[in-house]
Order: structure tokens, then sequence, then C-alpha cells
């Protein structure tokens, strides 16, 4: 725990506890002041008063010219614990703000990571688990850091309390800390407990996060084919299993916390009778010493509470810190050099790659050249590899073996960022935000886009053919679409896809399936702004429907991760091809 938010903190760690320790001194300066008075009360002014800490408190009211004045002494009291209030003020003041400083830091950096981790990590994860670590476990870790200086603090107010005790009846002071440690030992095997327990909620809020994703983005067909409450069943045990966890933690702190009180009372009890019948014992030393007796087994009575709150904090304060280590190990490898525009091509040379070690590679030796400025499509049955490609080309992915060239230049030399703000991508499931249709288009706030540009805005949707689909919308560019484009068809969220690419003006524009949910007028308004953009870009298409690319400079066939055949779209057909018979199969 020291490390890890000593690592978060810093500083401000130590400053926290200084507050506290300040104020647990003052207090206990508070407390001890009664002493004099009981004397004074008792009219032995502290005559008898020959211990160290008693003199000195004598000398600190004769400073204030209050040794015989019970009303000053009184009036010092309440001083010192509005001094008290003070530092608690400021102190909760700056816990405040270390916390919402740190909650927002701790939020942006692994968002941060997020954009910087490789696409392999994200792949082999789910949207619950991203969401659960960036808003739930770092929002716990924060808290968690809070009941681990509550518990500290415990234990600072013990020592404390304890040390001024020990100076007034040690016998008194050392009863109360045996028995404070007989009570710690019979209950630390809870701890064990409390730690399973908050490992196990952690576990179990990720498995929740995940499965009210998957279900709610796929809550129009479970709803309309009436399978909704078929598998709601995996939420719903997750919530089972996360109240019957917070049911036992709950269970076991009313426990601890219910035997506290008896057990301090009973043991004072028993000790104030040792005291006054065995060791004869003054009253006042008693008294002030019962007082911070009393104070301190509260707080050893808490440690065992409070140690079993700050464990119940393990299980995020361990999945933040794994995410950040395997965020850190999973960043993109990147070179330093910048790339302004694509001049000769794309080069893949002995390309080989595989999802998995243990899988057979998908590409072995891949080699294909994708001239600059031309359009170039792909075409094979699914799995064959072409969305793959794709992610090699964007380089999402990295060739386990073989190079990628652009303009001749190794890609592991060149920098991702300014070779992907390069590429327009349209993916064969379409990108669109919960935002206006200006905003989904320009990539800004639906009001940043109308006032920044939005004539670019309005021919980039005529060249994607949906300008009058857009014209007919109540509120036109204006218009929410809802999450993830829940109000618009498919072919209308395709071509709002399109349409912010070609607003971006790409130097590289990828289709991957671009056009499968349109019908055939929209799939030829789609054609002829490609056509139109022949000579100016290059263009990768990968398409089923082949007449799609029919005007493509250059086809590649895929089958099974490598290129059984190439040309032109009258090369391909005018020979006995897998190409050939699949645009027979589509012509039938």
């Amino acid at each position: 725990f020291y490390k890890v938010f000593q690592k978060y903190l810093g500083y401000r760690m130590y400053v926290i506890f200084g507050f506290t320790l300040v104020a647990v001194f003052i207090e206990t300066i508070g407390i001890a002041l009664l002493l004099p008075l009981i004397e004074m009360i008792e009219g032995s002014g502290g005559s008898g008063s020959q211990d160290a800490i008693t003199q000195t408190l004598y000398g600190f009211l004769e400073f204030f010219g209050l040794e015989q004045s019970i009303s000053g002494i009184l009036l010092l009291i309440g001083g010192v614990f509005i001094v008290k209030g003070g530092i608690q003020f400021t102190s909760g003041t700056y816990n405040t703000v270390v916390a919402t400083n740190l909650q927002k830091d701790l939020k942006k950096k692994m968002y941060d990571r997020y954009e910087r981790m490789n696409y392999s990590y994200y792949s082999n994860q789910n949207t619950g688990h991203f969401i659960n670590v960036l808003i739930g476990q770092t929002h716990r870790l924060i808290s968690g850091f809070f009941t681990f200086k509550g518990f500290l603090a415990k234990i600072i107010m013990t020592v404390f309390y304890l040390s001024f005790a020990f100076i007034l009846s040690w016998q008194f002071a050392l009863m109360a800390v045996i028995a404070g440690l007989f009570y710690l030992i019979i209950f630390s095997r809870l701890n064990a407990v409390v730690k399973d327990l908050s490992r196990k909620t952690t576990t179990e809020y990720t498995e929740l996060n995940k499965r009210a994703v998957e279900q709610l983005q796929a809550f129009k067909y479970l709803k309309a084919t009436g399978q909704f409450s078929s598998i709601k069943y995996l939420v719903t045990n997750s919530i089972d299993k996360l109240s019957a966890y917070a049911r036992k933690f709950g269970i076991l702190k009313a426990f601890t916390g219910s035997v506290k009180e008896p057990f301090i009372i009973l043991l004072l009890i028993v000790i104030i009778i040792i005291q006054l019948t065995v060791f004869q014992a003054a009253i006042a030393p008693i008294i002030v010493a019962l007082v911070l007796i009393k104070r301190a087994m509260s707080q050893v009575m808490s440690l065992q509470s409070g140690w079993h709150g700050t464990i119940n904090y393990i299980g995020p304060i361990e999945m933040v810190e794994k995410e950040f280590d395997q965020l850190q190990r999973a960043e993109t490898e990147s070179g330093q050099q910048k790339i302004d525009g694509l001049k000769e091509g794309i080069e893949l040379e002995n390309v080989r790659f595989g999802f998995k070690p243990e899988l057979e590679p998908l590409f072995r030796e891949l080699n294909l050249n994708i001239k600059a400025n031309q359009s170039t499509a792909f075409v094979g049955s699914s799995g064959s590899g072409k969305t793959t490609l794709m992610d090699l080309v964007t380089m999402l992915h990295q060739p386990q073996a073989g190079e990628i060239l652009i303009d001749g230049t190794s890609s592991k030399l060149i920098d991702p960022l300014s070779w992907r703000s390069l590429i327009g991508y349209v993916g064969q499931e379409p990108v669109v935000f919960d935002d206006t249709v200006a905003g989904n288009i320009s990539l800004k706030p639906g009001e940043a886009a109308q006032k920044t540009d939005i004539a670019g805005i309005r021919v980039a949707a005529e060249q994607a053919g949906i300008s009058e689909f857009i014209d007919s919308l109540p509120d036109g560019y204006d218009t929410v679409v809802g999450d993830r484009g829940v109000r618009l068809s498919g072919g209308q969220k395709q071509r709002l896809c399109i349409a912010r690419e070609l607003y971006r003006k790409p130097r590289i524009l990828i289709l991957d399936e671009a056009t499968s949910a349109l019908d055939s007028e929209s799939e030829a308004l789609i054609k002829e702004s490609i056509d139109a953009l022949k000579g100016r870009l290059t263009i990768l298409i990968i398409a089923h429907r082949l007449s799609t690319i029919r005007n493509a400079d250059h086809i590649f066939f895929l089958e099974n991760g490598r290129i059984t055949d190439q040309g032109t779209y009258e090369e391909l057909t005018d020979k006995d091809s897998s190409f050939s018979r699949m645009a027979e199969m589509q012509r039938l």
C-alpha cells in the first residue's frame, strides 16, 4: 500500500499525515490540560504532581498566567480544540484537493495509455474491462488511499494517547495495551477473508461491466427476437455475487464494530478497579489517563475494522497497478521518422503474420505492391486475410517477419501517428457516435462543427450521397443520431462514415466492405465519388460486390492468406479463375 500511494502522491502523502499528526498532538494537549484542572478543583493545586508532563503543563499555564484560574484553564482547553478544528478543516480541504487532482491525473494517465496501447492488447480484452478499470477501479483506488490514511491515523492517535497515558499512569496504560493486542490477535484471522472478498469483488465488477455492455449494445437484436431474458442471467448473476460479497463484508464490519464498545467499557472498569484497589493510585491522573486510554482503545478497536476497510481495496489497487504495468508493456513500438504523404507506394516483402504463436500464421511469405494514387482492390472469401492485410497497412499490427515498406522506408522506422493521419478508413462496422450529423462527419461537437466548416461538411455529405437524407431530417445537420447511430439505417450509417472520411481529405482511403449495406442506387453514387477521386489519392477497397471494384486499377485475389491471382477486372474475368467464377455467380 505504502509503495503504491507514495508513487502516485509523492510528498503530498506526507503533508496529509503531517496534518493528522499535528491535530492529534494538539488534541492530546487539550485532554492533558484536564489534569491540572481536576487537581485545582480537588484543591491539591499541583503540589503533589512531580512527573515531568504534569510539571510541564503547570509551566504552560504559568506562561499564560492561568495557573490559579479554573475559568482560564477551561477557556484554554476550548481554544486548543478550536485550533484543532481549524487544522482539521485545513486538512479536510487539502485532502479533497489531493483526491480530486489524483482522480483526474490517474484517469487521464490511464486514458493516455489506452491511446498508446497496441491493437493486439486491445483485441484480447473486452470493453467492460477498460470501462471498469478507468471509471470504477481508479475511483476505488483513491478511496482505498483515504481508508489507508485513516488506518494509519488511528495508529498515530493510539501512539500519542498511550504515550501520554503511560507518563500519567504506566500500570493503567500497560494493561490497556496488553488487552488491545489480545483483541487484535483474536480478530486477525478475518483479514484473509476480507482480502479474498476484495479480489473477488474487483473481478466480478469487470464481469458485470463486460456482460452489461455486450447486452445493451445488442439490445435491438435481443429485444426483437425475445432473447433478452434468456441471457439476462449473466448480468443478474454478477449482481447477485457482488451483493453477496458486499453483504459478507458488511456483516464482518458490523461484528467488529459491535464488540468494540462493550470490550472497551469492560476493560476500563476492570483496569480502574485494579488501579484503585491494588495500586491505590490518585484519582486525578486516573481520570485523565482514563480519557486518553478510552480514546486510545477506541482507536485500537478500530484498527481491526480500519484494516479490513483498507484491505477491502486491495483488489482495485492490484488491478490498476497491473493495468498500468500491462499497458506500459503493450505500448505500440514505433519509429521516429515523420511521413507527410505517399509518393511511390506500399510494398510488402515476405511478410509473415499470425495472431498467436501457437496458431498457424495467416500470412507466410506475402508479397505485393500497392502503387500510390491508384485504386487497388482486394477480393476473396471470408477469412482469406483481407481485413488483416489492411491492419498491417495501417500499422495496427506489425509483421512477425518480413518488411512493410512505405515509399521504400521500413514501417518500423516510421512514426505511426504521422502515417495514420494520412489514412481515411471506413470499416465493415460503421463507427457512429452519439452526436449530431455534423459532429459525426467532422469529429467535433455538433455546435463547433457548424461554426467551423459547415460548407466542407455539406460537400462531403453530397459526395457520400447522404445530403438529401440529412436535409430531410427535422434538425438537418444538427440532428442527434443516437448511441452508435441507433436512429439511422445500416446504409445511412455507412454513408455517414464515408462522408466523414471524405471530409478529412485523406491521402490514403481504405474502404473495407464500406458499401455492403447500401442499395444499388446508393452504391452507384459512392462508386462515382470513388471514381472521381482516382489519381488524386491512393484507394484500397475490400469488396464482395465485384461491381464496386469494376474500375479499380488493380485487383488482388486472396485465398487462405495467399495471393492466388491479380490483374485488372477485365484480365481476371477473361480467364478461368476463382475471381471469374465469383463474378459469374454474382451475375446470376
